[in-house]
């Protein structure tokens, strides 16, 4: 079976070295010393930051929308960071 791919967008925290987006509509994520914070999953991007606001940048994740769905609904949190990108 073929996996899907999907593209997010994806927040940098230069603090914490990490991109991170959001998998579903309602998933807040955020960097892991909550620098800054991202939203809106597929249908927007919404963005919160305490300093200066990140750089973005679309990606290519390994996973369906569903699979990023399920991840957040399910609290899986296997996606939503993406560390030393290719």
């Amino acid at each position: 079976m073929t996996k899907k791919q999907t593209a997010v967008t994806a927040a940098y925290c230069e603090t914490c070295d990490v991109w991170i987006y959001s998998c579903a509509q309602h998933h807040f994520n955020s960097c892991p010393k909550g620098c800054i914070s991202i939203d809106g999953g597929l249908s927007y991007t919404k963005l919160c930051f305490k300093d200066n606001p990140p750089k973005t940048k679309r990606f290519i994740i390994d996973a369906s929308a569903q699979e990023l769905y399920d991840d957040w609904n399910n609290r899986k949190n296997v996606f939503g960071r993406i560390v030393n990108p290719k």
